[in-house]
C-alpha cells in the first residue's frame, strides 16, 4: 500500500487545485459539507475504457452525432455516434467519494447555444455533498474540447431537517431543461420534482404528490407538459404552464382500473419524443412501451428481443428526429454486466 505525504502548504495548493477544477464556490456551507478527507485522501482509480458499471441515463448531443452516458461508475462517457465514426471520445469526470457518492443518474443538456457554442450539461445523482441532493452544472463541451469537464456552478440541496426548501433532500433521480433553457425540471428519491430557474440559481417549485420515489420525468408540448413515473408503477401527466404552481392533469393506470399488461413494477424511465407523439416508458420488469403523449390512450409495448426482454430497462435517449433509440438493461445480478440496444 502507497502512502502519500504532503507538507501543508502543499495540502493548501491542493485543496485549491481540486476547488478550481470541481467549481466548488458553496453558497451555504452549512448545508452543503464536503465528506471528511474529501480534499485531503486520495482515491486511486482504473479506467480501461467503457463504463465499468451500469449505465443510469443517455442523451444524445450534437445534432445526434454524440452520445453522453453516466452511471454506477460516477464518470461521463462521450461517444461517437455517426454512422462511419463510431466509438468513444472522450471522459468527464464530476466530483465523486466513496461508496455511492458521485453515481451518476441523470443527464441534462440545454437546447440553446450558451455563447461561444457552448451548452449548459446538468449532472446530478448521488452527490458528494450534505444530502447528496445537489445537482451540477457544466459548461459543454467546454472550452477545452479533450478536457475532463469544466464546472459553472451548482443548484444546492435542501438543509437538514428534509423540509421542501431549497432543493433535494436526497439522491437526484432525473433532470429535463425546457425548450426556452430557462427552467431546468429535476426529480428524487425525496418523492418530489422541482423546478429551477437556471439564470437565478434559485427554486421556483417544488411538488411532492406520489407516495414513492420518482424515477424519471421527461417535458414536452414546449415545456408546459411534464410526465413523470416512479417506484409506484404509475404515470403522470402535469400541467406546467403556471411554472410556480403545477397541477396534475392525468396519470396511468387510472385510479381504480388495472393496466392491460403489467407495467405496476417500478418504472425506471419515461422519455417523451422530440417530435411530442409519444411518451416512452421502461420498467424495472422489462417492459419496454410507448404511450400517446397525453396518456390519452392505452399504451402499446415494444417487442425486444429475446437475450433482453425481461432485462430491467434503466435507461432510454431518442434521437433529435425521433426515429432511433437507445436503451440500456442491466441484469439483476450486477456482477453479470448488461446491455444494451
Amino acid at each position: 500500500m502507497r502512502t502519500w505525504l504532503f507538507s501543508r502548504s502543499t495540502r493548501r495548493l491542493l485543496l485549491l487545485a481540486i476547488g478550481l477544477q470541481f467549481g466548488f464556490v458553496l453558497s451555504n456551507v452549512d448545508a452543503q459539507v464536503a465528506p471528511a478527507g474529501f480534499f485531503t485522501d486520495p482515491v486511486l482509480v482504473l479506467r480501461v475504457g467503457g463504463h465499468q458499471a451500469p449505465v443510469r441515463s443517455m442523451i444524445f448531443a450534437s445534432g445526434g452525432t454524440q452520445l453522453l452516458t453516466g452511471g454506477m461508475d460516477k464518470v461521463i462517457q462521450v461517444w461517437n455516434v455517426a454512422p462511419d465514426q463510431s466509438g468513444p471520445l472522450r471522459t468527464l469526470r464530476p466530483p465523486y467519494w466513496r461508496g455511492t457518492r458521485g453515481q451518476i443518474n441523470a443527464l441534462a443538456l440545454s437546447p440553446h447555444d450558451e455563447g461561444e457554442n457552448q451548452r449548459i450539461l446538468a449532472v446530478a445523482g448521488a452527490g458528494v455533498l450534505g444530502p447528496q441532493g445537489e445537482i451540477l452544472l457544466f459548461r459543454y463541451p467546454g472550452r477545452d474540447p479533450q478536457g475532463t469537464g469544466e464546472i459553472i456552478g451548482q443548484l444546492p440541496a435542501t438543509g437538514a431537517d428534509g423540509t421542501i426548501g431549497p432543493g433535494h433532500s436526497s439522491i437526484v433521480t432525473a433532470l429535463a431543461f425546457t425548450p426556452d433553457g430557462r427552467y431546468l425540471v429535476s426529480a428524487s428519491n425525496d418523492q418530489t420534482f422541482r423546478i429551477w430557474d437556471i439564470d437565478a440559481r434559485k427554486q421556483v417549485a417544488a411538488v411532492r404528490e406520489a407516495p414513492a420515489e420518482i424515477n424519471s420525468l421527461s417535458l414536452f408540448d414546449n415545456g408546459t407538459r411534464l410526465v413523470t413515473g416512479g417506484n409506484d408503477g404509475v404515470v403522470r401527466l402535469y400541467d406546467l404552464t403556471s411554472r410556480d404552481n403545477p397541477r396534475r392533469i392525468a396519470q396511468f393506470p387510472r385510479e381504480g382500473r388495472k393496466p392491460p399488461f403489467p407495467i405496476e413494477s417500478r418504472i425506471n424511465v419515461v422519455v417523451a419524443t422530440p417530435d411530442r407523439r409519444w411518451s416512452i416508458v421502461g420498467s424495472d420488469q422489462g417492459v419496454l412501451a410507448r404511450f400517446d403523449a397525453k396518456l390519452a390512450d392505452n399504451p402499446v409495448p415494444f417487442d425486444r428481443n429475446q437475450e433482453t426482454a425481461n432485462l430491467p430497462v434503466q435507461a432510454i435517449a431518442i434521437s433529435p428526429d425521433s426515429t432511433r433509440m437507445a436503451i440500456s438493461s442491466t441484469t439483476r445480478n450486477l456482477g453479470k454486466g448488461g446491455a444494451a440496444e
